[in-house]
């Protein structure tokens, strides 16, 4: 599911990319329109913190525009049971649930659901300590089984199941295919996700071991011959960052079609409503996984948000996709042999300027968290480009250019669709760099036996570079009408953020790196053996210097800071784009169920570089960094601080009022904010303004409950 503020990202595009999105592939209409047998979905659950009675909130109604009254009181796995409860038809499609949840504080009384404004015999999952199978049909949600354990966690350590377990996901899969045959099987994995290494849920399960658990349960239903089954016709994951090549791979023997999104996921992931309501109209197989694609997109888009990704991968082709990157790892490799430096530096440079995915914001401060996952697709276009040093890798390139979606009868990506925010997200992406070189073990132990070629490559280059000392020689800043650059001299290539903080160039209160504006990064091959240049530079879009300095950030000690931070949002030199920056708060709540409550809330501004125009687009729960914030919506009472370095500004809402507070920057290089009070009368508003270094003033206003 989704990471904290993240600073949006959106994704995959087949053959291009729009604001409504894009896809492409093999079109859904060359397959039959229905499905005249009888469906199983299997839905394992793994609870995560939303489905916390003190996550939980009427904030999860709201993030669903349009469905407000329909979603109230619901966390997301209760709101998705009551909507497939709707929509199925169970004379054709068995629906079978398995929840459970290592997190603490998973058990709901009573008195907490009719807090949240759910209806109490209508809220289905209360204790998610315990393994629990229910079967859904019409109107229904029924518990099939609770006898199975508790799950290990804290004070529960013996006799208990571990979560996310081999064991545990093969039993599940066998018991639902077992007791449920059926002429077409699908299997969707809804909780958090992390990516080639993290893996699937909390704790997580790798790759390999899902794979394991996947063989186990193939064979032993393939074993009994009452059953006519062979593999599962969808497996998908309602879950963030699962749309890679690693899991992809180690799972190509057990599907048809894998469902995932590259990036991150929200807190409702998937439809699942909607999907059931495909499955009951018995449509085709491709055509369901159609329907995920565009629920989702739809949900997304509703929500207000841009990070949104998801694709359709035929799993036959995903070998195929393997083959050929392990093909150009070895001639990359080759290279490598004869020039170390050299090769590993085109690596990485194709590499930072290639669509990342996975990063996030904790609590208003810097990015903490990188899944070190890379579009493959885009990576081989910038690889292909030649602008440093000459390594022809056209022929292997081009192969798996085909392989991923260029062949049509070829390509493993048959659907993708991705926001207009990261144009260059294709559907599939992998696992590319690493903080040190000890993590290739921990990578290479995680996917098994995928791309063992290209494990080699990675664990040579990162030998390489932890024995080898980076030297690089910024130049002074130069200014030319709206356009501010330097460039770095350096021997090792440098990570996107790396390439940001080199190029700070103090110029009076200036610094590239740090001004909102349209940047551009490039690199070449120096005079220099072995070294790169790289040139950044920023259109600023104004002739002015000072105006340049318009949301600039301000240095505090060893951490730069600004109330309004402007971030990238893609690649190294792809800013196109408008850019994203925030504000953090925090939010106090006081409660007589549960107490006080701090919530740690983001106001998201968006910087257009070709309007220079600056505006708040929405508030954001920022929660942990591996989840997307929520909606935020403020109530009477909230007690609202602003950090800055050290100090808070804090104000506290009186009857029918939020706090009124201002806050001032004593640097020029900084915004002013101040929250006005509710007037008296209905409804109440949240004011905030905002103004920049030129004196203008924006207006963001929203209403509170």
């Amino acid at each position: 599911m989704k990471k904290l503020l993240l600073l949006f990202i959106s994704i995959i595009y087949i053959t291009g990319c729009s604001s409504s999105g894009s896809s492409s592939g093999s079109s859904s209409n060359s397959q039959p329109a229905e499905f005249s047998g009888k469906t199983t979905v299997l839905l394992y659950i793994d609870g995560t913190s939303f489905e916390q009675p003190e996550t939980a909130s009427i904030s999860f109604a709201d993030s669903l525009k349009g469905n407000t009254s329909d979603a109230l009181g619901f966390t997301p796995a209760n709101y998705m049971i009551h909507k497939m409860m709707q929509n199925v038809d169970s004379s054709h499609t068995n629906i079978i649930v398995q929840t459970a949840s290592s997190e603490d504080n998973m058990k709901w009384t009573d008195e907490q659901i009719a807090a949240k404004g759910a209806d109490v015999n209508k809220y289905y999952v209360k204790d998610w300590d315990k393994v629990q199978r229910w079967k859904i049909t019409n109107g229904n949600f029924e518990l099939l089984d609770d006898t199975l354990g508790q799950i290990c966690k804290g004070s529960v350590s013996s006799n208990c199941l571990q979560m996310n377990s081999q064991d545990m996901v093969a039993d599940f899969l066998e018991y639902g295919v077992k007791n449920n045959p059926a002429d077409r099987y699908i299997v969707i994995f809804f909780s958090h996700g992390g990516g080639s290494v993290v893996g699937f849920g909390s704790p997580s399960i790798t790759a390999v071991n899902m794979k394991q658990a996947f063989e186990t349960a193939t064979n032993n239903l393939k074993a009994d011959g009452s059953l006519n089954f062979n593999k599962f016709d969808i497996i998908g994951f309602a879950a963030c960052l699962m749309g890679n090549i690693e899991w992809m791979y180690n799972l190509s023997d057990y599907g048809k079609y894998y469902v995932a999104s590259e990036e991150i996921e929200y807190e409702f992931p998937w439809l699942l409503g909607d999907i059931i309501t495909s499955i009951s109209q018995r449509k085709s197989t491709l055509n369901v996984t159609n329907t995920i694609v565009d629920s989702y997109w739809e949900y997304s888009a509703k929500n207000g948000e841009t990070a949104t990704n998801i694709s359709v991968i035929d799993l036959d082709k995903v070998k195929a996709v393997n083959d050929g990157i392990n093909s150009l790892a070895r001639s990359i490799l080759n290279n490598y042999n004869q020039s170390q430096l050299q090769t590993l530096n085109n690596f990485y440079v194709s590499l930072n300027r290639s669509q990342r995915y996975g990063d996030a914001i904790a609590d208003g401060g810097p990015i903490t968290y990188q899944s070190s996952l890379y579009d493959i697709y885009d990576f081989l276009t910038n690889l292909d480009e030649k602008l440093w040093y000459h390594q022809d890798y056209s022929s292997e390139i081009k192969n798996l250019k085909n392989l991923i979606k260029d062949d049509l009868n070829a390509a493993a990506v048959i659907n993708n669709k991705t926001s207009y925010m990261l144009p260059d997200s294709h559907g599939i992406s992998f696992f590319a760099v690493t903080p040190d070189s000890s993590y290739v073990t921990t990578y290479k132990d995680s996917v098994g036996t995928f791309g063992a070629d290209y494990i080699n490559l990675l664990g040579q280059m990162y030998a390489k570079l932890s024995s080898t000392t980076a030297n690089g020689t910024p130049s002074n800043l130069t200014t030319s009408g709206s356009i501010m650059s330097g460039t770095i001299d350096t021997n090792i290539a440098l990570t996107h953020l790396a390439t940001l903080d080199a190029s700070k160039q103090i110029d009076g209160k200036t610094r590239v790196g740090t001004v909102a504006g349209k940047y551009k990064v490039e690199a070449r091959s120096s005079s220099t053996p072995d070294h790169l240049v790289y040139t950044v530079s920023v259109d600023t879009g104004s002739t002015i210097k000072d105006d340049a300095k318009l949301f600039a950030i301000n240095k505090t000690g060893m951490q730069d800071y600004n109330p309004v931070k402007v971030s990238f949002t893609s690649g190294m030199d792809k800013s196109d784009t408008p850019l994203f920056g925030y504000t953090p708060l925090k939010v106090i709540r006081g409660d007589q169920t549960y107490g006080d409550q701090t919530y740690n809330v983001m106001a998201i501004f968006e910087f257009d570089p070709q309007s220079l125009e600056v505006k708040i687009v929405s508030f954001k729960e920022a929660l942990i960094p591996t989840l997307p914030g929520q909606g935020f919506v403020f109530k009477k009472g909230d007690i609202v601080q602003i950090p800055e370095a050290t100090t808070q500004v804090t104000g506290k809402a009186e009857a029918n009022q939020l706090p009124a507070y201002e806050f001032t920057c004593d640097s020029e290089n900084c915004v002013s904010m101040s929250v006005q009070p509710f007037t008296s009368g209905d409804p109440l508003t949240f004011t905030l303004n905002v103004k920049n270094i030129k004196g203008e003033t924006v207006t963001f206003t929203e209403a509170a409950n």
